[in-house]
Order: structure tokens, then sequence, then C-alpha cells
């Protein structure tokens, strides 16, 4: 563990690990994607962070849903859609 630096700095460490590609599975969750996600109704993330390994998984596969679905658009550019927005409200 490296002082001051929590599972959001950890999920952005995994997601530059991926080096871009577009079928690498992790993204990157912090409190403005958890905020983002909550107002757009998916209430099991606190965007004070702290979340389990298990909520991780889940929002990485919600993302990689969402771009399957779309058929275009790759999962961590939600993401950063999610970040951009994540400070409104």
């Amino acid at each position: 563990m490296i002082a001051h630096l929590g599972p959001s700095f950890f999920t952005k460490y995994l997601y530059f690990a991926g080096a871009g590609y577009a079928d690498h599975p992790c993204l990157i969750l912090d409190r403005r994607v958890a905020a983002a996600l909550g107002h757009a109704g998916w209430n099991s993330l606190h965007p004070a962070g702290g979340w389990p390994a298990e909520t991780y998984e889940r929002y990485c596969a919600l993302l990689a849903r969402w771009g399957r679905r779309s058929g275009e658009v790759r999962p961590d550019l939600f993401e950063r859609w999610l970040f951009d927005n994540g400070g409104a409200g």
C-alpha cells in the first residue's frame, strides 16, 4: 500500500496498465464517476469511495454492457463522460 493513494488511484493504475487497448476490462472509478452514476440512479456507489472489489467489478461490467449495447462506444469513453459530468449536481 502506498500512503495517501487509495482505491481511486489504483483503478487509474489498472486502467493505464491496459495501455489503451479497447478490450482491456479495467476502468477508472473515482468520486466524480460515482457521483454521475448516482445521478443516473445507480445508487450502490457511495460518492466518498471505499468501494469493495466486487463493486468495482460490477461497475466495469456495467460499462462493458453499455459498450456492447451501443455497438460503437468503448466502455472507457462512457467512463470519461461520467467523469466529465460527475461534478454537476
